[in-house]
């Protein structure tokens, strides 16, 4: 019995020595692999109920280079069904009264956005340039007079008409935009922060609190370019333009008290809260969300 049992001993040992020696003369092999690609989206299908706003918010990006890479023209019509592409790409020959323009000596990005009326932005994306904007006499540019951001263009609705809308000649004209420029931000209720902006955690506006009414008025006077539910995550949604570069939305409301392309002032109210008496505010200026307690009074 003795005898066995060394006998055992004998054979695991001898077994343990050939691992350790098989580990350390032939070391396993890392193997190294790429992270997958991330899923990239690059275009939408239109909704019943969507606008190129509303569109522009749920992806981060600016409405107006959102035009320009769909060659949509004032007033921005879009249908439901209708592929809005969201890549970077802009298309030169494609686009709303495309002008070209030869460079002259003296000539800058600044100068020839002030003569043909357009912002510097939007002749800097469709010809691919970038800051500090370079440019040299001879050099052909394209100007597009149809889709540019700004709201100089005579006789143009800067807002989208709600998709599915009916533009019979028996509906009454929707007001053309007018921005003021003479006011301050102001709260669009009286209540207490609950949640603020923190853009590492994805949030990218603030929580208030009711204290006192229950209506919801806008931050700033404006037009509404989106009412409606159809962004997730943010139930009944009111987005307002104020200019060319600023926007504000109110989120998770239970009654929406105001249509796209209305025009409001401070005192006009656009919704009412929700049961949880608590409005969900963002502001973002060229696309990109900022915090709203920098600018509200």
């Amino acid at each position: 019995m003795l005898q066995v049992d060394n006998l055992r001993k004998t054979f695991l040992f001898f077994l343990l020595t050939i691992v350790i020696i098989g580990c350390n003369s032939n070391p396993a092999a890392v193997v190294t692999r790429e992270p997958p690609n991330s899923i990239k989206i690059l275009s939408h299908k239109v909704e019943e109920g969507e606008t190129l706003f509303s569109i522009a918010w749920r992806y981060d990006l600016q409405w107006e280079r959102l035009a320009l890479i769909n060659s949509l023209c004032p007033p921005y019509l879009i249908s439901p069904g209708q592929k809005i592409a969201l890549s970077l790409k802009i298309s030169k020959s494609e686009g709303c009264n495309n002008e070209e323009y030869i460079v002259k000596a003296g000539d800058t990005l600044y100068s020839i956005s002030t003569d043909f009326d357009v912002t510097l932005k939007s002749i800097a994306d469709i010809n691919g340039l970038k800051s500090p904007y370079r440019i040299n006499p001879g050099e052909k540019l394209v100007i597009s007079m149809g889709s540019s951001s700004t709201i100089h263009q005579k006789n143009m609705r800067p807002y989208v008409e709600s998709v599915g809308r009916d533009l019979s000649p028996s509906k009454p004209k929707i007001e053309v935009p007018k921005y003021k420029t003479d006011w301050e931000w102001k709260w669009p209720l009286k209540g207490s922060v609950v949640e603020r902006f923190d853009l590492e955690k994805s949030r990218k506006g603030i929580r208030v609190k009711n204290e006192l009414s229950k209506q919801i008025n806008p931050a700033a006077p404006g037009n509404v370019v989106y009412a409606g539910s159809g962004l997730r995550g943010y139930g009944n949604l009111v987005i307002i333009k104020h200019s060319d570069k600023v926007l504000s939305a109110y989120a998770n409301n239970e009654d929406i008290l105001v249509e796209v392309g209305q025009s409001i002032t401070q005192v006009d109210p656009i919704s009412n809260l929700n049961e949880n008496q608590v409005v969900y505010f963002e502001i973002r200026r060229d696309g990109s969300p900022v915090d709203p307690l920098k600018f509200l009074k």
